[in-house]
């Protein structure tokens, strides 16, 4: 048995405002984890969880018994899709595909479908945006190529590098970074955009640019017909292809996933949501799958209620918290304690002597499936059980242990 007042923890009112992740939060608010590492309470979290993991043989049905039936599975992770989440996802809801969006490809949807034609140079007088750009040619978006300057600097060095995407796209810098596999990069000036190419930015494009280095996003090649700066003031030129009218050094997933953009799996649309990881590189990750269940928690609290989303007990570190109130019912609550050790169950008996507040607000955050109470009834010879589903319920104390007996052969069988 488990006794609150001999084990290491303090449950704050408010986690540090530099945990960002409301899982994490709740863990560190529930005495489970301190600084990353887990607490005594957070590793028998952990350790159930584990016994769930030896259970199965695939990720998917260890999480489906864990609850966690939404999850999205992807080579380079599991992520849970979920309203507190810490991450956005982009996920397929037909075949469960995803992942955190900074570092999905999705793909894109190119509209022209006509023959290439010939390359020719268009006025186009202060357009110097997309959207002017589309407004002058009635052109969309995505038949624009959208030529943006990054600064490449590594090894003490600075150059100038060129990422095309689509103009309904933008350019994601992680990715950008990844692709080039050293260094750092950042948005070149627009002093610094004159000084490489010699033109103004707005009107800068890729054909005929020799002295930069052209970085294409994979939907780029896919297609034609593209508007692009003329690297000339007011003008662009139309009818580019890539690969015919100029051939870029390097071809990446450089675009950020957007709303339109296809799965890769399947086929259908995309989806966006908040999300948190569960695993990485197909190792069992386990805080961020302590902060997936902390966050399951903290929906079941939100919902206002008891009402479960998950298979008792694996998302609680303890099976039975005995709570005392007041100076009377240690003894039982002792003896309770022990019966209910001796039987398999984990028991944490709060004898702390704190007020009735703290012990509740600490008991609701710890998380117990089957909570005791011994407190204003015990002058009646009464203690108080709230069960899984949430119902209370006044039970003699000699009939204590057996009442929570039956509640734990419904676990047990299950």
């Amino acid at each position: 048995m488990l006794y609150a007042s001999a084990i290491e923890w303090s449950t704050d009112k408010h986690a540090p405002g530099r945990i960002k992740h409301p899982g994490a939060a709740l863990l560190w608010r529930a005495g489970m984890m301190r600084e990353g590492s887990l607490l005594p309470f957070g590793q028998l979290l952990a350790d159930r969880c584990r016994e769930v993991f030896a259970r199965h043989d695939s990720a998917e049905a260890s999480l489906a018994q864990l609850g966690l039936g939404s999850c999205l599975v992807k080579n380079e992770g599991v992520f849970w899709h979920a309203a507190a989440g810490d991450v956005e996802l982009a996920f397929c809801r037909e075949c469960r595909w995803g992942g955190q969006a900074d570092w999905v490809v999705g793909l894109a949807q190119t509209g022209d479908c006509s023959l290439p034609g010939p390359v020719q140079e268009v006025y186009t007088p202060g357009a110097h945006s997309i959207d002017l750009l589309r407004e002058a040619l009635g052109v969309e978006a995505e038949m624009v190529l959208k030529a943006m300057v990054y600064a490449w600097e590594r090894n003490g060095q600075v150059e100038p590098i060129m990422a095309l995407v689509l103009g309904d796209h933008t350019v994601n810098e992680r990715r950008l970074a990844a692709a080039l596999g050293s260094g750092t990069v950042r948005r070149a000036t627009a002093e610094q955009v004159e000084i490489w190419t010699g033109f103004q930015p707005g009107f800068v494009g890729p054909v005929g640019q020799h002295r930069i280095m052209l970085i294409a996003d994979l939907s780029v090649m896919q297609a034609k017909n593209l508007v692009v700066g003329a690297n000339k003031p007011d003008y662009h030129l139309v009818n580019v292809v890539p690969g015919r009218d100029f051939l870029p050094a390097l071809i990446a997933p450089l675009a950020k996933v957007r709303s339109g953009d296809l799965c890769p799996a399947c086929g259908s649309a995309l989806s966006f949501g908040p999300g948190t990881m569960v695993f990485g590189h197909q190792d069992p990750h386990w805080p961020g799958l302590l902060m997936t269940l902390a966050l399951q928690r903290a929906h079941q609290h939100l919902a206002g209620g008891r009402t479960r989303l998950a298979p008792w007990p694996v998302v609680w570190p303890v099976d039975v918290s005995i709570t005392l109130l007041g100076n009377e019912g240690h003894e039982i609550g002792r003896e309770l304690g022990g019966r209910l050790s001796s039987q398999g169950m984990i028991v944490l008996l709060d004898d702390r002597p704190l007020r009735p507040g703290p012990k509740f607000a600490d008991r609701e955050l710890l998380g117990a499936p089957i909570q005791v109470t011994v407190g204003r009834g015990w002058a009646d010879g009464l203690l108080e059980i709230l069960d899984p589903v949430g119902e209370l319920r006044e039970v003699p104390a000699k009939d204590a242990g057996e009442e929570i007996s039956v509640l734990w052969q419904v676990k047990i069988t299950r």
